[in-house]
């Protein structure tokens, strides 16, 4: 199996990564684009992968999410790298980088414990958008700019269906902490804090429209959902946070 890990995109910044896509095509002699359900953020690429060491794998993913909370990235600027004369297109990513390249570090030592090679440059994190790229001049594309929430990561496997490369999820490791409660909503800005007290703040087009100080929702993709408690030790933990947030004001 050909695999590697990835973080996957929300679609509003997939469908923002097609237009620039489009406008880059209109642009060039010729190139390969990614397919817009294949866009992604690799985190280590695999290779190929007997299906015996799969299981170990995804267990591992779990064991480097647990103490991980979910973060933001930026989209930003392209670029391109330069390859036998022809261009890979990305676009940059900027944000919490130093948690993600934590967990490239973590990932790296268990992949490495498993007799699984990892690539020795250093980690630059991109998504890329077209390769083989020859233009005759430079490229007048509008910036990409989107802020996205990073809640886990995923095993991907690359493989053909009817002839057409497809990126298939096959796991996915959530960040163990995840749930956040609303502390209250400025303006605009939705402030937010996790069980273990960080603070983080999120724009608040990305709440369900039912959320309201004292919600637990849960980061993914997208943006954030509802989250209800099912266990006792996590509802225990919530109300201790909530009774904190209360004394506060």
């Amino acid at each position: 199996m050909r695999l590697f890990i990835a973080i996957t995109l929300p679609n509003r910044l997939k469908n923002r990564i097609g237009e620039a896509q489009q406008s880059i095509q209109e642009q060039v002699r010729s190139g390969r684009f990614t397919d817009r359900d294949n866009l992604h953020l690799t985190l280590h690429f695999l290779g190929q992968i007997q299906e015996g060491k799969v299981p170990d794998i995804k267990k591992a993913m779990d064991q480097v999410a647990i103490p991980y909370e979910p973060f933001h990235l930026h989209a930003h600027d392209l670029g391109h790298f330069t390859k036998r004369n022809r261009k890979i297109i990305y676009l940059g990513v900027d944000g919490a980088l130093e948690v993600l390249q934590s967990i490239y570090q973590k990932m790296s030592e268990a992949l490495l414990s498993m007799d699984i090679p990892v690539e020795d440059r250093p980690y630059t994190p991109h998504i890329t958008l077209a390769r083989q790229v020859r233009a005759d001049a430079g490229l007048a594309v509008d910036a990409v700019k989107d802020r996205f929430v990073v809640s886990g990561i995923t095993l991907m496997h690359s493989t053909r269906v009817d002839d057409r490369l497809c990126y298939i999820p096959i796991h996915r490791s959530p960040f163990g902490q995840g749930e956040l409660i609303l502390e209250r909503i400025e303006g605009s800005v939705a402030l937010l804090e996790n069980l273990g007290g960080d603070r983080i703040s999120a724009d608040v087009k990305w709440l369900p429209p039912e959320a309201k100080e004292g919600s637990v929702l849960i980061a993914e993709d997208g943006g954030y959902r509802l989250e209800e408690v099912r266990t006792k030790a996590r509802q225990e933990a919530i109300d201790q946070r909530l009774e904190r947030l209360k004394k506060r004001k």
